[in-house]
């Protein structure tokens, strides 16, 4: 978010293919590494001139992938349609460690990190967005009764994860 916002004009270049485009089609925008409202705010404002221009209908999402970003969930912009929640960078972020170090793994179980997923889904949920996930952990057919009892029912996961991903919901109940 921060490089976009420093470089207005690979944004707006973006923002007029993306909202030309949009006319035929249903457009999501999703935000990523976004931090505070004040870069969504920034954001809209660049982007209002090229929604007008061409009458976009699109829907602005954020992606939670930063610590900071969980606390201003209640305090989004109503243009905010939707969050998802980004798994994989918010895990490295919220236990300070590096993805590729052999000896430092985060927990996506561990109890503070599934507290921080309920509070992310309860906060985006009570301001009426929409929320999905994405990452490793959403691929992760142990980790769906887990994502499911979080009250999570959209995923983003890789195609190969896709019939393992399947297999296990369709043996859930909620």
């Amino acid at each position: 978010m921060r490089f976009l916002l420093d470089n207005g004009k690979v944004l707006k270049r973006q923002l007029e293919a993306l909202f030309r485009a949009s006319r035929a089609e249903s457009l999501h925008i999703l935000l990523p590494m976004v931090r505070t409202a004040e870069e969504i705010e920034a954001f809209l404002r660049i982007a209002a001139p090229y929604e007008k221009k061409y009458e976009s209908k699109a829907k602005i999402g954020i992606m939670v992938e930063t610590p900071s970003a969980v606390y201003m969930l209640d305090k989004l912009p109503k243009r905010v349609s939707f969050v998802s929640l980004g798994t994989n960078d918010l895990l490295q972020y919220f236990f300070a460690v590096d993805r590729l170090h052999p000896k430092m793994k985060a927990d996506p179980l561990h109890p503070l990190f599934i507290r921080l997923m309920k509070e992310i889904v309860q906060k985006a949920s009570g301001a009426g967005k929409s929320v999905s996930i994405c990452g490793e952990i959403a691929g992760d057919p142990k980790m769906l009764p887990v994502l499911l009892r979080l009250g999570l029912r959209e995923f983003s996961v890789s195609v190969s994860k896709i019939p393992a991903v399947a297999k296990a919901l369709r043996n859930i109940s909620i």
